[in-house]
């Protein structure tokens, strides 16, 4: 068979002509010049005929000309349609009129631009927004090298770079002995590839780390680099606590394998990208880890921090770091002198210094303070303001505390000196005057100068104000829920801020001191039978924690009492403390129509005596008879004490005269009601709170909708009173004798799309109410309706201390099989309150089985302390070292102690463990390195050297001993022999 050829293709037939005939040029252009003239006479006739313009006088002998027409623009040069304003020379470069070297650079549609000769036009820089958008574009081009190739497969052609012509080229169809025909499956990758979407260099760099990740995963630079070049994506405009988050982490992993002068250098970098108070906090804590120079080098770093922070609450979240630092050295006094001087600056500054430079004031404030009068916080204090500058017959304030001395009744010296230093930081906490100074310890006296640096400067606003007062409460150990979580979105400082929990009431709460073993069975005719598993009170946390202002400080979650379950403060809460101290605090910070503040102190005032906060109630009361929280508060005191007809006449007589009084006070007295069992009772409460009168099914479905317009009416105005109606809504399902459901549904069908505290409070509300339908009133209903709802609560709110009490409660059950599990909260970093939560629960909550979950709480201190942020936290290395001596592991508590002493090199109780509970671990020659270490970190009461030394016979006796190892060691070996001999083979 012949080849193909092109003979063999069918003739085609010429393309015909085009029908349309052309015109020719001069018919076209004479046709066109016809159309003109009939459309011009055409709008000739149709348009008015206009008025005659009388003429001018003749001008030319005028000296002068009129312009009729007007020019808009006769301040700039101009149009071509306006009077000329200059004339044009040489092209349009020159101007008549102007000095010769004036040259025409540029044109615009109303003006020139002029300059002189020799002037060159900048070009756009960086900073130009034009510049910056194009710099911001992906890209649409790339440029893709050619494979390299042999001289041999080289061309000529590929001598020299082809640019395209300005016209396409059409490309010849290849012929049949054509050899240059590219591959066909190169062209096919090389088309997808140009085809594909065109990656960014920050991709191409992701993409080559990944390769080489795959390749050496266990590369630690390269993960190193693959996380910097992620974090270089975050966009400029993006939250402060995003960047700062993800420049911390950047930072900690880099610490691990850096040397120290490359994670300096990064440092100061990220300080430099991003220098918000979270970014500084943390370079401090970061300091503190390598401080190996002393407190002083320690505080100037701080001193820097605090000249770099400008907003009012970094500066005082600096100011509370720098109080904990200086507290855990040893200083108390200078701490608590911190706090007194800002306490004056802020509230007992003169006002004739309120507009004063911050220089002034604390020149005036050095006056005062040298005058030695009370100060802030102390007895008779009367403040700075009062002071009228006289130094006679000043009095000297007693610095005595009522805190009680602790002793020890150990022989052993270490151990007697660790206690006195002890006790005398824990009860030393107001400075000395120089009168009452002693020789011996110097640093109980403090100079101005010692703290003048370390005040911050924050305008006297009422939120400084407010931030401050809630800070000095917690820096005693008093601690307001949801403060901290408040102060910063990132909420990184609660690894220092908890003083709460550093002393030894605050560890007792967590880790009880009696951690006895219980027997867990008993053998029963050769059965084992197990014993019933014995709980602590599922309320009982070590912490309460919630959403800030969430809790009012009176009320009560759970049984509305005020007391007991789930309270906003509990007794234990102000085991320890100074309540005299704490009282004058109260009065000193007191504000102008201060409401949540007076509940706070009548909060505070009724954990001592309640009797004594009804007083204070009607002392408030007396100045505040309109305010109705003052009035729900003394309420509140009426239920603490058992007294509930007292509090039906407070609401009988606010509400009944008042009818559309507030939502809370209807609530809280149908929430009495409810309580007490009254159904039916709390059910005409509900409908006389939107004036519906009668119980029947229409008034019920009155009531429904009323309450229902004034949740909406209230919606995004008043979120307390929002959720209080919501509840009414709720109550009144249920009193109705509505299912759970219907109930649980009211609450869902309400709660706000937007708003975190309205939700969580509606959240608890929900649970809450289940739990006081079903535990507290006895009502028989599924438990799987209460665990569902408060597991789903927890998964969504961690942290709250109420929804884990009511999980508790609801688990216990599922508690005997041993599989109680916290609800999964994602990947989210747990808090230190939710890591306390977890080894309360495994050590405080079950009784008598720590020893059965000893290595579940050394999984769960280890676990937390592999966080970067919390690794540092010398409330979990108590923790750590606490659990270790009581479960007898103190070969292990040593070598925690070493690896706590690592990471807070400044903390004085964690050396005090080597000289009072690890004693028996350590012999007289490490002791005393252990106080050389300490006389140059730390603050020593007792000079260390005053220690009388033991020689080694003593020290065996009153240490661990020599004996001691030889007998365990004894005693294992014949175990282990007796072992070997009772084995069958």
């Amino acid at each position: 068979m012949p080849p193909p050829s092109f003979t063999s293709f069918p003739d085609l037939e010429p393309p015909k002509p085009s029908q349309r005939p052309e015109r020719k040029h001069a018919n076209s252009k004479h046709a066109s010049h016809s159309r003109k003239s009939k459309d011009k006479e055409l709008r000739r006739r149709r348009s008015p005929s206009p008025k005659p313009i009388p003429k001018p006088p003749p001008e030319e002998h005028l000296p002068y000309y009129s312009d009729r027409k007007g020019d808009k623009l006769n301040v700039q040069y101009g149009k071509p349609d306006k009077v000329p304003r200059y004339s044009i020379l040489l092209r349009g470069r020159k101007i008549l009129g102007l000095p010769v070297a004036c040259t025409v650079i540029k044109r615009h549609e109303n003006a020139i631009e002029v300059a002189t000769d020799g002037f060159q036009a900048r070009g756009s820089e960086l900073t130009d927004t034009k510049a910056r958008k194009l710099l911001a574009l992906a890209p649409v081009k790339r440029i893709i090298a050619k494979p390299q190739t042999t001289s041999e497969e080289m061309d000529s052609d590929d001598e020299f770079i082809s640019v395209p012509a300005s016209r396409p080229h059409v490309l010849a169809h290849p012929t049949q002995g054509d050899t240059n025909e590219p591959d066909d499956s190169s062209s096919s990758e090389q088309d997808s590839d140009l085809d594909g979407p065109i990656r960014t260099a920050h991709e191409e760099s992701l993409i080559s780390l990944e390769s080489q990740l795959s390749q050496h995963p266990d590369s630690v630079p390269t993960w190193l680099a693959f996380l910097d070049q992620s974090l270089s994506s975050i966009p400029p405009d993006s939250p402060n606590a995003t960047k700062a988050r993800a420049e911390i982490t950047y930072l900690d992993a880099g610490e691990e394998i850096w040397h120290e002068s490359r994670t300096r250098s990064e440092w100061e970098d990220a300080l430099k990208k991003v220098g918000d108070a979270d970014m500084w906090i943390a370079w401090v804590n970061w300091r503190l880890r390598g401080a190996k120079d002393g407190l002083d080098v320690m505080l100037d770093s701080v001193k820097r921090a605090l000249n770099n922070v400008q907003d009012e609450t970094g500066k005082l979240r600096l100011f509370w770091r720098a109080a904990v630092i200086i507290k855990d050295a040893g200083y108390t006094e200078r701490a608590t002198a911190l706090f007194q001087s800002q306490g004056e600056v802020l509230f007992n500054c003169p006002e004739n210094l309120s507009d004063a430079p911050f220089s002034r004031v604390l020149d005036d404030l050095e006056s005062f303070w040298d005058s030695e009068l009370p100060r802030f916080g102390e007895k008779e204090a009367k403040g700075w303001k009062a002071w009228d500058g006289n130094l006679d017959s000043v009095p000297t304030a007693s610095t005595s505390s009522l805190l009680p001395s602790q002793t020890s009744s150990s022989s052993d010296p270490y151990t007697i000196w660790a206690a006195n230093e002890t006790s005398l930081d824990a009860r030393s906490l107001f400075p000395m005057r120089s009168s009452e100074e002693s020789d011996e310890d110097p640093y109980s006296t403090i100079l101005f100068s010692d703290i003048r640096e370390l005040l911050v400067d924050t305008g006297g606003s009422r939120e400084a104000k407010n931030i401050f007062r809630r800070m000095f409460l917690s820096f005693f150990g008093l601690h307001t829920p949801g403060f901290l979580e408040s102060l910063s979105e990132l909420n990184w400082d609660d690894s220092w801020a908890h003083s709460r929990f550093r002393t030894a009431e605050g560890i007792t709460a967590i880790v009880p001191p009696q951690l006895s073993h219980a027997v867990l069975n008993d053998s029963i005719a050769g059965v084992s039978v197990g014993r019933e598993h014995v709980y602590s009170r599922s309320f009982n946390s070590p912490l309460v924690q919630c959403s800030l202002n969430l809790l009012r400080p009176i009320e009560s979650s759970l049984d509305g009492r005020g007391e007991g379950a789930a309270s906003f403060w509990s007794s234990r809460d102000v085991e320890g403390l100074d309540h005299d101290m704490i009282r004058r605090l109260f009065e000193e910070f007191a504000m102008e129509e201060d409401q949540e503040w007076n509940l706070m102190r009548l909060a505070f005032e009724s954990l001592i005596n309640v009797k004594s906060a009804l007083k204070l109630s009607k002392t408030l009361l007396a100045s505040n008879q309109s305010s109705l929280v003052h009035w729900a508060a003394h309420a509140l005191l009426e239920r603490r004490r058992g007294k509930f007809d007292e509090a039906r006449k407070i609401y009988k007589t606010l509400l009944i005269v008042n009818p559309s009084g507030d939502a809370q006070l209807w609530w809280d007295w149908a929430e009495l009601e409810f309580l007490c069992g009254k159904f039916d009772e709390a059910k005409k409460v509900i409908l006389s709170s939107v004036g519906v009168e009668g119980t029947s099914g229409i008034h019920l479905l009155r009531a429904r909708g009323l309450l229902e317009n004034n949740i909406v009416k209230h919606h995004g105005a008043d979120w307390r009173s929002n959720c209080a109606w919501i509840n009414l809504r709720a109550l009144l399902e249920l009193c109705s004798g509505s299912d759970l459901e219907t109930v649980l549904s009211v609450i869902d069908q309400f709660t706000p799309a937007s708003g975190k505290l309205a939700q969580e409070s509606l959240a608890v509300s929900g649970v809450q109410m289940l739990y006081r339908y079903i535990v507290m009133l006895k009502n028989p209903v599924r438990p799987s309706v209460l665990q569902n709802r408060v597991r789903e609560a927890v998964r969504r709110y961690p942290c709250n201390s109420i929804l884990l009490g009511i999980l508790l409660e609801s688990e216990k059950s599922i508690g005997v099989l041993e599989k109680w599990r916290r609800p999964d909260t994602g990947s989210e970093e747990k808090s230190l309150v939710q890591h306390i939560q977890d080894i309360w629960v495994a050590v405080g909550w079950k009784k008598g089985r720590w020893l059965a979950e000893v290595e579940k709480l050394r999984t769960l201190i280890r676990n937390a302390l592999r966080s970067e942020r919390l690794k540092s936290c010398t409330v979990l290395w108590r923790l750590a070292l606490e659990i270790e001596i009581r479960a007898g592991d103190f070969k292990q508590a040593k070598k925690l102690l070493y690896r706590a002493l690592g990471e807070c090199p400044l903390c004085k109780d964690l050396y005090l463990l080597a000289f009072d509970a690890l004693r028996r671990e350590f012999d007289s020659h490490e002791l005393t390195q252990f106080g050389e270490r300490m006389s140059e970190q730390v603050r020593l009461r007792v000079g260390f050297e005053e220690v009388p030394l033991l020689d080694g016979d003593e020290d065996i006796q009153m240490g661990k001993g020599e004996g001691d190892d030889d007998a365990e060691d004894d005693e294992i070996f014949q175990r282990a022999k007796e072992t070997r001999r009772l084995m069958p083979y």
